[in-house]
């Protein structure tokens, strides 16, 4: 399985692959350095055996190099200056009132909402270069510009996401090889071995070997056919091949036909390949294309090949390589080189062929490798809020990217993190703690002050922090003595008649006691006698105002069945039902005590 997302594969010839075999005259050291650790993948999707233990008060997740990712701080936590979830949603809260905790979400920024960071492998991490075997659909960076910063313990802002990315791949050269021509001055090749040259082997012994081999070529134009067009006009065929892509020279077979004078060599192929091994070890090293061509013309040897030199962050911006802002790479302004690839196989080793000078080689273009950088953040302060009463207030601080990671540089947003702010939060006694001032409406807020006069008072909720009163007086109030309750005991029925035909009939009932609510800064309550006859509440109210309660004639206690009989002579009376034609009949009143119906005295007619 290729370790590449996106890996492409297929046969013929390609614009960056060159084969050559060729025989070594010298050995190549190759270290093949293997290492890393290993987990396993629970049945949930979970990873065994990595546990995220730096904080336990946070929410943590594994990246795509399966390292520990802070995500946030656990409900009821907040991030301090360290970058530590400390505290609770009550921390150093010196009251509770439903008011301080104010929180608001951050906002986003509407024009640019969130930066985008480099494509990358979903498997390695590492960057989608668009070479043909690290190239297709990735995941990049998704960070969210903040323009103002969230509010208070409960206020929240978008997470550090990823988002689907593609980078495209690079189409392949499909020139069949009567297209290629022999490049100026390379001549068949059979490992280092030149066919048809003659050389001097060592000792005056001159050799001129023939056989099959490999020759570098270049494609040529004009060495297109009809026949290859099949009917195609000349620009649809060449679209249908890529042609313009094929501008890498490639190695293709040659051969020189052997006689009597020449010496036949030939190196063994491998049928059982499977696979290759980079110069440089894991997944390549990536040289320049000059020093890389050289060594398969063999003008250079191994020792002498050059890298290509990384392309820091710097110098892809200069270039227009990488735009920051947004994390687009223009991978075309990205210097190419070439990667050097040993073929193995089951049937010989690389090794042994080393040993005999024989190897197949393989020069597959690729960009130049990049530095790695991490991402720079700028520190975004938010707005002050109090955190209670009566200490400094907080704000929190947020992060923006100012430089976008290139490379395998890191990424992860730094923790947001509160810090004081040098303004205090609102003392204690402040109304928005202690709540307003309400005041105590009828006969209970009236109170008596300490001269001796009666106050409306007023009240607030208050709280245990501040240590003034939630009680305070204001304007004058008075209050006379007034009647509060009347309480009777039934007597029973009495009769009596007034005059021969006109029987008068009531119930007789004895005030028992009188309820008084006492003067505030009014009209004091007099000395009030049960055994006065009273036949109504105006009468007693009149004895509280201190007039002559017997002028007040009407009565209103209740009256109960009463004046039953004769008609006495009024004719708005209905002496059956105690009511009255116009409505003035004894109602839900007071009880009645007094005598009822005898001559000259105040009487339950007199209503009618």
């Amino acid at each position: 399985m290729s370790r590449f997302a996106g890996r492409r594969s297929g046969g013929g010839d390609s614009s960056t692959l060159i084969i050559i075999v060729m025989m070594m005259m010298m050995s190549f050291v190759f270290i093949i350095v293997g290492g890393g650790w290993f987990y396993n993948k629970s049945t949930d999707g979970g990873i065994i055996g990595v546990v995220c233990n730096d904080d336990k008060n946070a929410e943590y997740e594994l990246d795509n190099q399966l390292k520990c990712k802070f995500v946030k701080c656990k409900d009821g936590y907040t991030a301090d200056s360290t970058g530590t979830c400390v505290g609770g949603k009550d921390t150093n809260l010196s009251v509770t009132s439903g008011e301080e905790n104010i929180s608001v979400d951050c906002e986003i920024d509407e024009i640019t909402p969130y930066t985008f960071g480099q494509c990358l492998n979903t498997v390695t991490g590492e960057p989608l270069s668009g070479d043909i075997d690290n190239c297709g659909t990735g995941r990049q960076r998704k960070t969210p510009n903040v323009k103002t910063v969230q509010i208070g313990r409960e206020g929240s802002c978008p997470e550090q996401t990823h988002a689907e990315c593609i980078v495209a791949c690079p189409l392949e050269c499909k020139a069949p090889d009567e297209l290629w021509a022999p490049d100026d001055g390379a001549v068949c090749m059979a490992g280092t071995r030149k066919l048809g040259v003659t050389v001097d082997v060592g000792g005056g012994t001159l050799v001129t070997y023939c056989g099959e081999g490999t020759q570098i070529k270049k494609l040529d134009g004009e060495r297109i056919t009809s026949s290859m067009m099949g009917g195609m006009d000349l620009e649809a065929y060449k679209n249908s091949i890529n042609f313009n892509v094929c501008t890498s020279p490639t190695s293709k077979p040659c051969k020189v036909e052997c006689t009597n004078a020449t010496q036949p060599v030939s190196c063994p192929i491998s049928n059982y390949d499977i696979g290759w091994l980079y110069e440089g070890g894991g997944s390549g090293t990536v040289y320049t294309k000059e020093s890389a061509e050289g060594l398969l013309r063999g003008d250079i040897n191994s020792s002498q090949l050059e890298l290509e030199p990384a392309v820091s962050r710097q110098d892809a911006i200069d270039s227009g390589a990488f735009v920051s802002a947004t994390g687009a790479v223009n991978n075309d302004l990205i210097p190419k080189g070439y990667k050097i690839k040993f073929k193995a196989s089951n049937e010989y080793s690389t090794a042994w062929l080393r040993e005999q000078g024989c190897s197949i080689f393989v020069l597959e273009e690729a960009q130049a490798p990049r530095t790695s950088e991490a991402c720079t953040w700028t520190e975004l302060p938010g707005a002050c809020y109090d955190v209670g009463c009566g200490t400094l207030q907080q704000k929190t601080v947020d992060h923006n990217i100012a430089l976008q990671a290139w490379g395998n540089g890191s990424c992860d947003k730094p923790r947001e993190f509160t810090q004081p702010c040098t303004t205090r939060t609102t003392p204690c006694c402040d109304e928005r703690y202690v709540g307003a001032w309400t005041e105590v409406e009828g006969y209970d807020g009236c109170v008596e002050d300490v001269d001796g006069q009666y106050r409306r008072q007023s009240t607030r909720p208050g709280n245990a922090a501040c240590s003034n009163s939630n009680t305070k007086l204001g304007a004058l109030c008075s209050y006379d003595c007034k009647l509060e309750s009347l309480e009777m005991e039934y007597k029973g029925t009495m009769t009596s008649s007034v005059y021969p035909g006109c029987k008068g009939e009531y119930n007789k009932k004895d005030l028992t006691s009188i309820s008084l609510r006492a003067a505030k800064g009014g009209t004091a309550c007099p000395e009030i006698n049960i055994n006065d006859t009273f036949q109504s509440s105006d009468q007693v109210n009149a004895k509280l105002e201190g007039v002559d309660f017997s002028a007040v004639s009407v009565p209103d206690f209740k009256c109960g069945a009463w004046l039953r009989g004769g008609r006495c002579g009024v004719s708005n009376m209905n002496y059956d039902t105690g009511t009255c034609v116009n409505g003035n009949n004894c109602g839900e009143g007071d009880n009645f005590s007094g005598q009822v119906g005898w001559y000259r005295k105040p009487s339950f007619q007199m209503n009618c």
